[in-house]
């Protein structure tokens, strides 16, 4: 069960937060050891000289070991286009590409950023999506896509294939050698090129994020290619 000083911490928390947004509450989840928070949250907001209003009906599962585990949240009132992706079959919010979300989250583990970045952010979105067709900010493509695109930025590269496999080497056992040169193909010892990106899986604390996306990559581009270019 989630410990009594996490879920003092986390209504702590939301009582902070529900000075900000009044029309939300917070209870146990019935289903499991974690919190449900519930409600109406409005969004008044400017972008580019454009007005933005509107609410939403949410909820939010909030996980036993948060922030180590990563809310969900989804949208009750049926306000979001169809026609906007970043939405799961399962009907819960799609806020981004999942490792990402992860390190932002690390960063500052609480729940006034989870919302008043993260949430707020998407349904911002949203409003945009509904006005003018388009997503605001560039976001990330939804699905697999997204997960690859976020991997291409992070490798620095422009080759899916390379950022699998240099995935794959950052999460197999002793592959990498800063003093030989880096899987990449640039010829530069690993230390002075990509050291930084492959030390930071290293000691991640969600490794096995990185480890379900290096899959999902694999089997789109095998799908995709109809070859096994990236061994498990």
């Amino acid at each position: 069960m989630v410990s009594e000083n996490n879920r003092s911490l986390i209504i702590q928390q939301f009582d902070e937060l529900a000075i900000q947004y009044p029309r939300l509450s917070i209870a146990p989840n019935n289903t499991s050891n974690g919190l449900i928070i519930s409600g109406i949250i409005e969004i008044d907001a400017v972008y580019k000289g454009v007005p933005l209003y509107g609410d939403f009906d949410i909820k939010i599962d909030i996980p036993e070991e948060f922030p180590k585990q990563f809310p969900v949240l989804y949208e009750l009132s049926g306000k979001i286009p169809a026609s906007f992706e970043h939405k799961y079959s399962d009907g819960s919010c799609c806020l981004g590409v999942t490792v990402e979300l992860y390190k932002k989250l690390s960063m500052q583990p609480t729940l006034e950023y989870y919302i008043n970045e993260l949430v707020i952010g998407y349904f911002f979105s949203v409003l945009w999506f509904q006005r003018f067709g388009i997503s605001p900010f560039g976001e990330r493509s939804h699905g697999i896509a997204g997960v690859i695109e976020y991997y291409k930025e992070f490798w620095d590269t422009d080759d899916e294939l390379l950022a699998a496999k240099m995935l794959y080497t950052a999460l197999k056992p002793n592959a990498y050698r800063g003093h030989l040169p880096c899987p990449c193909g640039s010829g530069i010892i690993g230390r002075k090129c990509h050291s930084q990106q492959y030390k930071s899986i290293f000691s991640s604390a969600f490794i096995d994020q990185y480890y379900h996306d290096y899959i999902s990559i694999y089997d789109y581009i095998n799908k995709k290619r109809g070859k096994n270019y990236v061994r498990r």
